[in-house]
């Protein structure tokens, strides 16, 4: 009686198991649709700005102007992707391997990383603005 009810018990938790991972597999199926959608529609939507860029800039460029204008925007969304892709590639102990000190130890490092990434948008933001001001 007692190997019949510890039978009984172990299919339960192995018919358990797998109802838990087909949910798990449903789940992530339907995770990975929904973020597939969710890129397609950002992927639409920086289109849409860059189109509306390339409108904008068309009459105070000129023909030659707008790609440049248009080029010169994507490129540093471009290098950002390409060194993101580049870093999540290495493995954890190369990353660390590979981590430098700064002079001042961790907490300058830090800031110095937030003071950087703060220049490279005022940076591109005067940038733009030097490139849409209006001539007159």
């Amino acid at each position: 009686m007692r190997a019949l009810l510890l039978s009984a018990m172990s299919m339960l938790a192995r018919a358990a198991g797998v109802s838990y991972a087909a949910r798990l597999l449903r789940r992530a199926v339907a995770s990975a649709l929904l973020l597939t959608g969710a890129a397609l529609v950002l992927g639409m939507i920086v289109a849409c700005l860059i189109v509306s860029l390339w409108i904008y800039v068309l009459p105070r460029v000129g023909p030659a102007g707008a790609p440049l204008v248009v080029a010169a925007c994507l490129l540093p969304l471009a290098v950002g992707l390409l060194l993101g892709a580049r870093q999540l590639s290495k493995s954890p102990r190369e990353r660390q391997a590979r981590a430098r000190p700064a002079l001042g130890g961790p907490a300058s490092a830090e800031a110095g990383g937030a003071g950087m990434a703060a220049l490279a948008s005022v940076a591109v933001a005067s940038f733009m603005a030097g490139l849409l001001r209006d001539p007159r």
